[in-house]
């Protein structure tokens, strides 16, 4: 069978049983699920509906951001108003008790309320009573002395009966500033001290919640005389919240907060009336019945002052920051906007639950979904006329591929179009001529490649061996012969050698070839920097490579190795410290590669980390060696001095071991025995020995009717002996280091005892009594500075009769 390809060529192709393999092969791989012309249906599709929802999704969005931004403008704006409100309300109201406390009768009575005639007394008390009728909210007006006193009241009469327009005086009916508490009272003297009107914080009586409009009278000289005091009912803010319920949209309504203590309390509320004077977070206990004493929580159980609503704490204290929030609570989420009063420290809330102002998103939603099937459906069906007009010449160059993949390379595709298809129909024929060509190479390159795989094996099996050699072999001179044999022979390499640093000069240390041997025997060097390549590289500390030396201007022509067209040198460094060079040679001229020179780079740095490791081996077993020698000496030095304070010789017999002071009868050849075991039939001498240095000697006696010593008594004397030396050397040590302890005391307490003598003589005198009880001596002299020869014979004299 031929195969298109250049003229003249021709391919064998598999037997038809391996097309037929093929073709099974192919046809027994699982179908996909979907085919091209679903996917891109599906593609299409999906594309449209995903447009879709992501303009649904932005334009849901946005207006749902819309909504909620106009939403927050129109509740502030609201709360805003009905804010107004509330503070031209308390101004009005204020600012007309200002007013009335300046009327020349309510002066007067201040003044003097029990001067005026009666008649004057009654229309005063007929003033205050039109004055509280203006307003159903105000539950009294009272007139109060510079004292606090009670000089007038719209609410009871001189026995406390009510009745309304009778006026009373007197201490006793009303307490003080109105039975106010301590911190009320403090308000109402400082508005009286200061001239200033007050508008008291909400408080919690037994009539129900009110505050207190005070204002102060003044004389004619502007002096005050006494307060002007106005009860209001706080029923006036609920309903004031409750008519403005859904003016701010649907479903809004306004809450009115009071902060204390870090925590808020409901004034008024739009939609749930009860929660007025409940807090919205808890109150400990002792907080509980500090406010319930200021009169500013009502006197209720605790359980129904409270709503725990922590979270809602954290949206009003952040009012400041930001006057919009979003809350739920219990399922329902409203959009909150927040405004403070100016007159007084209050938080007017509008609420509105978003789903009365989100309502056209739902509107939106469902128009958009209905869009999404329309353009779904008419999507599918362009999808489905485009996809069949992509998809059928697709198909038909699958079935060309097909073909060459069951192995008939002579198929070809129908190129009809110019376009992508086409394009890629045409690419699909040139790769299949371009697959004919490169079976024709494909076992060449293989065997090729194979080739260098199995001389890269080689390479780094040659350096592996040279590493396990270099951590094994210790002699330098074996290691060195290894290596070059083995660069040699792994790498084909005539010649290789190493070269080792001494003094100016690299010196040839090993070689394989025969050249490199006669080298050896004539002892050849090369001068550091002068000669050759090794003489570069082991100046430099640089690799230097000829790959042909008959171009390299600094090439040394040894007549050794004539042979040589193409040479490379390694240096040997151990931290940057040049201590060889590895010389490689070839007769090839470019005969290294890149691989060459990276393998034989790491095998220079193992050959110089072992010759580094030999030398320091070498200097440890020298410096063991002298350090052994020394402590050899010191041993015996101590054993000698030690062994003239011990017993010469211990026997034992009957179980019981006695001291002697000779050697026993028979024990003639002992002195034998401290360098060697000495052994007959019935006695066994064996040396003691510490640290290698004998000490003495163990002799083992039998009887004569006993069986003679055998190799295993032998060994298992030797044994335990070995065993002893080590106990010995410690014992010995020990008592030592006990003599030197003693010494050292006695000497501290000579000292102690000198230092406390006074005067030369009892100094003199204490040195003498405490050498003489230490040492045991008779007599001492003591000599200070030069004395005439007869003065120190008399001297001497004296002393020796002492």
């Amino acid at each position: 069978m031929s195969l298109p390809n250049s003229p003249g060529t021709e391919q064998q192709v598999p037997p038809p049983s391996t097309f037929q393999e093929a073709e099974n092969s192919l046809r027994s791989q699982p179908r996909v699920r979907f085919s091209m012309q679903a996917k891109l249906i599906l593609g299409f599709l999906g594309i449209a509906l995903i447009a879709m929802g992501v303009m649904a999704f932005f334009i849901i969005n946005t207006t749902r951001t819309a909504l909620i931004d106009a939403a927050n403008q129109n509740l502030l704006g609201t709360a805003k108003q009905i804010s107004t409100e509330i503070d031209d309300y308390l101004k009005a109201n204020i600012t007309s008790l200002q007013a009335e406390a300046q009327i020349t009768g309510i002066q007067d009575f201040a003044r003097t309320p029990e001067m005026l005639p009666l008649f004057e007394q009654i229309r005063v008390n007929n003033s205050l009573v039109s004055l509280k009728n203006k307003d159903s909210y105000i539950l009294s007006y009272s007139l109060l002395d510079k004292e606090g006193q009670v000089i007038a009241d719209t609410r009871v009469d001189k026995t406390g009966q009510v009745i309304e327009g009778t006026m009373v005086w007197g201490p006793n009916e009303i307490p003080a500033y109105l039975g106010a508490d301590a911190s009320l009272q403090r308000e109402f003297e400082s508005a009286m001290t200061f001239n200033r009107p007050y508008i008291s914080p909400l408080k919690f009586e037994e009539e129900g919640s009110l505050f207190y409009f005070v204002a102060p009278v003044l004389d004619i000289g502007g002096d005050p005389i006494g307060l002007l005091v106005a009860r209001y009912d706080s029923e006036v803010f609920q309903n004031l919240i409750e008519e403005n319920n859904d003016l701010a949209g649907v479903g809004s309504y306004g809450v009115l907060y009071l902060q204390i203590q870090h925590n808020f309390l409901h004034i008024a509320h739009g939609t749930s009336p009860e929660l007025i004077a409940k807090s919205i977070a808890t109150y400990s206990s002792q907080r509980i019945r500090d406010l319930q004493e200021s009169h500013l929580l009502p006197n209720l159980p605790a359980d129904e002052l409270s709503l725990d609503l922590p979270g809602l704490i954290t949206n009003l204290e952040d009012t400041l920051r930001e006057p919009y929030f979003t809350y739920t609570e219990e399922g329902l989420t409203s959009q909150v906007a927040i405004v403070q009063l100016e007159e007084k420290p209050w938080l007017l809330a509008f609420y509105q639950p978003q789903e009365t102002f989100l309502a056209p998103i739902a509107q939106q939603t469902t128009l958009a979904v209905f869009l999404a099937i329309i353009v779904g459906g008419l999507t599918s069906l362009v999808a489905y006329l485009a996809a069949r007009s992509f998809t059928s010449p697709l198909i038909h160059l699958a079935e060309i591929a097909q073909k060459v993949g069951w192995g008939d390379l002579s198929a070809r595709a129908e190129v009809k179009t110019r376009d992508e298809i086409g394009v890629l129909a045409a690419t699909f024929n040139a790769t299949t001529g371009q697959l004919q060509h490169t079976l024709e190479t494909l076992e060449q390159r293989v065997a090729e490649r194979t080739q260098d795989l199995a001389q890269r094996a080689i390479q780094l099996r040659t350096a592996s061996e040279v590493a396990r050699d270099a951590t094994t072999i210790r002699e330098r001179e074996r290691l060195l012969n290894r290596v070059t044999q083995l660069i040699a022979g792994r790498f084909g390499f005539y010649h290789a050698g190493i070269f080792l640093l001494a003094g100016n000069y690299a010196v040839l240390q090993a070689a394989n070839s025969e050249g490199g041997q006669r080298m050896l025997v004539r002892g050849h060097r090369l001068g550091v920097g002068e000669t050759g390549i090794v003489g570069y590289a082991a100046a430099t500390g640089l690799a230097r490579i000829a790959l042909d030396v008959g171009e390299d201007a600094v090439f040394f022509d040894n007549p050794d190795l004539p042979e040589t067209r193409s040479e490379m040198a390694l240096p040997l460094k151990i931290e940057n410290q040049v201590i060889g060079v590895l010389d490689v040679q070839s007769k090839r001229s470019g005969a290294f590669s890149t691989e060459d020179i990276e393998i034989l780079q790491v095998l220079a740095d193992q050959v110089a980390v072992a010759l580094d490791n030999a030398r320091l081996l070498e200097q440890s077993q020298k410096a063991l060696a002298e350090i052994d020698t020394l402590y050899g000496e010191e041993i015996r030095a101590s054993w000698k001095q030690y062994l003239k304070t011990q017993t010469g010789a211990y026997r034992y017999l009957s179980g019981m071991v006695t001291p002697l002071t000779y050697a026993p009868k028979g024990q003639d050849n002992v002195q034998a025995a401290s360098k060697r075991p000495v052994q007959d039939e019935q006695r066994l001498i064996v040396p003691l020995k510490v640290r290698g240095q004998n000490v003495g000697t163990i002799s083992l006696q039998r009887e004569a009717n006993q069986s003679p010593w055998t190799e295993d008594d032998f060994g298992l004397v030797r044994e335990t002996i070995e065993q002893i030396g080590p106990v010995l050397e410690t014992t010995r040590l020990h008592e030592d280091t006990q003599r030197r302890a003693a010494r050292e005391q006695l000497t501290g307490q000579i000292t102690d005892k000198i230092h406390r003598a006074a005067g030369v003589d009892r100094i003199i005198h204490t040195v003498l009594d405490e050498l003489y009880e230490a040492l045991g001596t008779s007599r001492a002299y003591v000599q200070l500075g030069n004395m005439p020869s007869q003065a120190k014979e008399e001297k001497i004299s004296n002393t020796d009769e002492t």
